[in-house]
């Protein structure tokens, strides 16, 4: 996931942050950045359940 966002940071600020925003660049910039929060927000889940027991 990781070489994957990085390999294509370059197209993404080229095609979505040179360009007018429309609801294609929002879709394509949510899926983005929601494929690398999930995660991190799972394991900060995680550490909070298993603080709290």
């Amino acid at each position: 996931m990781v070489y994957e966002f990085a390999v294509t940071l370059d197209q993404e600020i080229a095609v979505v942050w040179k360009r007018k925003f429309t609801a294609t660049s929002l879709l394509l910039l949510s899926i983005r950045w929601l494929m690398v929060l999930a995660p991190i927000l799972g394991c900060l889940n995680a550490i909070g359940q298993a603080w709290c027991e």
